[in-house]
């Protein structure tokens, strides 16, 4: 259950980077990021989590959406 709902995140080693069209220096922290697209139950765990509500994602183009599928139309 655990990789269904926690993904596994890497490791992305900082330094230094140019930004923007006009190419401007920046330093970028060491951080993780997850490995693969935020899943709809990785979502619905994070929106409990947060008393927030997950919405409706029920009448997608493509018919059901599943758990497993990546979250969509939604603001961070």
């Amino acid at each position: 259950m655990r990789y269904r709902y926690y993904p596994t995140m890497i490791l992305v080693e900082g330094g230094d980077a140019e930004i923007g069209d006009e190419r401007f220096p920046a330093k970028v922290s060491t951080f993780k990021m997850a490995e693969t697209e935020t899943t709809m139950w990785q979502y619905a765990l994070y929106c409990h989590a947060k008393g927030l509500a997950i919405g409706n994602f029920r009448n997608k183009p493509w018919g059901e959406v599943r758990g497993d599928d990546p979250v969509i139309l939604v603001s961070w």
